[in-house]
């Protein structure tokens, strides 16, 4: 199966470059990894190593534990291999930047050991989630820059097995609408959130009351149009370190309880919140600080002029006061 890949090459000379072909010895060659056994386990590849398009005798490779195939977006249009969404030992599964075509197979009930599947900025495989996934216990489930419109689909979270399993759900840069469903709160273990630049409208969701509130560290609605005000109630995600709530509507005060959390990255620009920066955001030990283009008002807080950002944006707003010396905020 492995010297079709070489067969089928957009660039042999590539291939050879990279000890394909070179040696007998397949477990040598750039890309594959083996167990002891000689058995692959591992096959990544990488643009220029790249077939022309996915040999379906790829599902042949019964073995195989981690596929990563990256496209370099010169991958050619060709349909998806639908004997690689039936191998039962596959674990993790990373398809980017590809011009592949038809539909993501929905045979993932049949890959009973996969763990991370990663599909994205492949944009002609547009088509909803296959709902087997409910069927999987997956831990990483990042769909993203795929072009998906609709809502986000409930067996997500309805799943009994991923709202055990899953940790990581990323759904940003497609075409979503609606909101978050509520099913989505029902995902237990859940640490990372990221539905960045979508369609997604409706008010702050109620992550708060959700089953994740003690677990999520990692919160991105950056780039939707949600409105309402940030519930100062967010504080019980006690373990959130980055929220990301820029490019919304988002109203109202920034909340001043926001200094009970260990935040890494506070990140609000770009929205209609007005008022003027609670004092205690300055004694956040923040790595980066953004609330610029908003409606803020009165005093920039001394704390913040003294903490030692990695980045700071306040400009866009309507201070009435600078500390004589806060260079380390853009204003």
């Amino acid at each position: 199966m492995l010297k079709s890949v070489y067969i089928n090459a957009i660039n042999r000379t590539m291939f050879e470059l990279n000890n394909w072909m070179e040696d007998i010895n397949y477990c040598k060659w750039v890309g594959v990894k083996c167990d002891d056994s000689n058995n692959v386990v591992e096959l990544l590849l990488e643009f220029p190593i790249i077939p022309r398009f996915l040999d379906t005798r790829i599902g042949q490779l019964k073995t195989l534990q981690k596929f990563t195939l990256i496209g370099g977006n010169k991958l050619p249009n060709n349909l998806m291999s639908t004997s690689l969404f039936q191998l039962e030992n596959l674990r993790e599964l990373f398809i980017t930047s590809t011009g592949l075509t038809g539909k993501i197979p929905n045979t993932f009930d049949k890959m009973t050991s996969l763990k991370t599947l990663r599909l994205t900025n492949n944009r002609q495989l547009s088509d909803p989630i296959p709902d087997s996934i409910a069927k999987t216990s997956l831990e990483i489930l990042v769909y993203a820059m795929q072009n998906i419109t609709g809502v986000i689909p409930d067996f997500i979270g309805n799943s009994p097995t991923l709202q055990q399993s899953l940790i990581m759900l990323d759904l940003s840069s497609n075409l979503y609408t609606g909101g978050i469903p509520d099913s989505i709160m029902n995902l237990k273990n859940l640490k990372t959130l990221s539905v960045a630049f979508n369609l997604l409208s409706g008010e702050f969701p109620s992550i708060i009351t959700s089953k994740f509130a003690k677990s999520l560290v990692f919160l991105d609605l950056n780039s939707n149009n949600f409105s309402g005000i940030i519930p100062p109630s967010i504080v019980q995600c006690e373990n959130l370190k980055t929220i990301n709530l820029e490019s919304n509507s988002f109203t109202g005060q920034i909340p001043a309880e926001l200094s009970k959390l260990q935040l890494f990255d506070l990140l609000l620009s770009d929205n209609k919140l007005s008022g003027e920066i609670p004092a205690t955001i300055g004694d956040i030990k923040l790595n980066r600080l953004r609330l610029a283009i908003n409606g803020l008002t009165g005093l920039i807080p001394n704390g913040i002029c003294q903490q030692k950002y990695s980045f700071c944006d306040l400009h866009t707003n309507q201070f009435t006061s600078v500390p004589a010396s806060c260079s380390v905020c853009t204003l």
